[in-house]
């Protein structure tokens, strides 16, 4: 019998204008640790992000493993990286979530390491000098910021090397800029990416230890997360 491909769900839910009007839902659904985190961001922005990633978090979890949203509680791994505590014998639930304005995603899954990264492409922040922090001087040939590409080749890498940083766990520790993405995901990683609209973009990760995952998309807008 042909063993079962892992599977990945991906959700992606875009933020507006309205999200305010969602904020304070979101927040009631978080647990005590969380609502600290949230409070120490100064930024009203900031807070949003926080409690749609949070919330769509445990609303994507119960979707995939049949449990109350409220159900989940969380731990960090040695080096930050959120997972869950005490899954219980019978599953083992991973995930991985990132934010940016206009854009919160979180990725769902059973027993493999992930990295999501989302970005919204801001002409502003895409510039050799931010480039320098993440690619690898071969990497940093390919950026010309006089091609008319440029702006989609920054984010494509940035978002590469953020997945990365998140799959292995090892976060800001890793230095990315001294890595080539495309060696370092051989035999290891198999990877999703994509635009999301216009505005954004989305890389994930996932470890290939069992094998090449089946990848679902979700798409949601706040109203639908009850």
């Amino acid at each position: 019998m042909d063993a079962v491909s892992p599977r990945i769900d991906l959700w992606l839910m875009p933020l507006n204008g309205d999200a305010v009007d969602h904020h304070g839902r979101w927040l009631a659904g978080l647990d005590d640790a969380e609502r600290v985190a949230h409070d120490r961001h100064a930024k009203d922005q900031d807070r949003i992000l926080y409690a749609a990633s949070h919330a769509l978090t445990r609303y994507a979890l119960s979707q995939s493993f049949d449990a109350d949203p409220s159900h989940w509680r969380f731990a960090e791994g040695p080096h930050g990286k959120p997972r869950i505590a005490d899954p219980g014998p019978a599953i083992d639930p991973r995930f991985n979530l990132s934010h940016t304005p206009g854009l919160v995603a979180v990725a769902i899954t059973d027993g493999l390491e992930l990295g999501l990264d989302v970005e919204a492409l801001d002409p502003v922040s895409a510039d050799l000098d931010t480039a320098h922090a993440f690619a690898h001087p071969a990497e940093l040939r390919h950026l010309d910021p006089e091609a008319p590409d440029f702006l989609a080749a920054f984010y494509k890498l940035w978002t590469r090397k953020e997945a990365l940083a998140k799959a292995t766990g090892l976060g800001l520790s890793l230095e990315v800029r001294q890595l080539i993405f495309e060696d370092e995901i051989v035999d290891h990683w198999h990877l999703i990416e994509f635009d999301e609209g216009t505005a954004h973009r989305v890389a994930l990760l996932a470890e290939l230890n069992k094998g090449r995952p089946e990848f679902v998309m979700h798409r949601i807008v706040p109203e639908e997360m009850i």
